[in-house]
């Protein structure tokens, strides 16, 4: 389904790439109420997700973020670049990090697009935030920005074959159950979901979910919510 999504977005991206410039570029200069300037820009950053995939204009995601005067342009551009890997998306990842390290908010947003980079390392890359030293499984909103973002936002690797999305989203699952069992609670969600899917990754969480299941110190929400899914 990624693979059919990607070639599609890829088929549309370049048959209108000229239209989605002419767009970008004009949303970029225009003038507008405050309500107009929030629908343009969101016109304009929905353009630049589809110039993305378009060699031809890819570096304007670059250009967007290195000279954006505002967060929400800047945000977009980062995590465009995530979502598609660009080459520069290292340099900005940092520079991002360096610029707003002391704004508790916005690095929640840093640690999210961090876990939305579509990578095959990125399984690497999210234990290495783990030891962030600002990041801290006791700080729900910290928590549910990293591992909410990937189980959410990076499907590719959510639910790879090998398994290792669901084997990482039940590792902080058993650490959460005791040390904020309501966000464990929150983020199981996806996984209590596991019969939709086709066989293969069904059977993993499925094995997934047993397992929990039989957890000694399982939390009341939990267990509850766990039962429920594999009855």
């Amino acid at each position: 389904v990624l693979y059919a999504l990607d070639t599609l977005k890829a088929f549309i991206s370049n048959g209108l790439a000229e239209r989605f410039y002419r767009v970008y570029s004009t949303m970029k200069k225009s003038s507008e109420t405050k309500a107009q300037a929030v629908a343009n820009k969101s016109l304009k950053n929905i353009c630049l997700s589809y110039l993305a995939v378009v060699p031809k204009y890819a570096h304007l995601v670059n250009e967007q973020y290195k000279f954006s005067d505002n967060m929400t342009d800047a945000l977009a551009a980062i995590t465009i670049s995530a979502k598609n890997n660009l080459a520069e998306l290292p340099e900005q990842i940092s520079h991002f990090e360096q610029k707003w390290s002391e704004t508790t908010l916005v690095m929640d947003k840093w640690f999210s697009i961090n876990a939305q980079i579509n990578m095959p390392e990125i399984f690497h890359l999210l234990a290495k935030l783990q030891k962030h030293e600002l990041f801290s499984l006791q700080n729900p909103n910290r928590a549910r920005a990293l591992i909410g973002a990937f189980m959410m936002n990076n499907p590719r690797y959510f639910h790879c074959k090998s398994g290792e999305g669901y084997n990482f989203l039940t590792e902080q699952i058993i650490q959460l159950n005791t040390i904020n069992p309501q966000v464990a609670s929150r983020l199981i969600t996806p996984l209590l979901a596991f019969e939709r899917y086709e066989p293969v990754r069904k059977a993993l969480i499925k094995e997934k979910l047993e397992y929990l299941s039989v957890l000694p110190d399982l939390s009341r929400d939990l267990k509850e919510k766990v039962d429920a899914a594999l009855s």
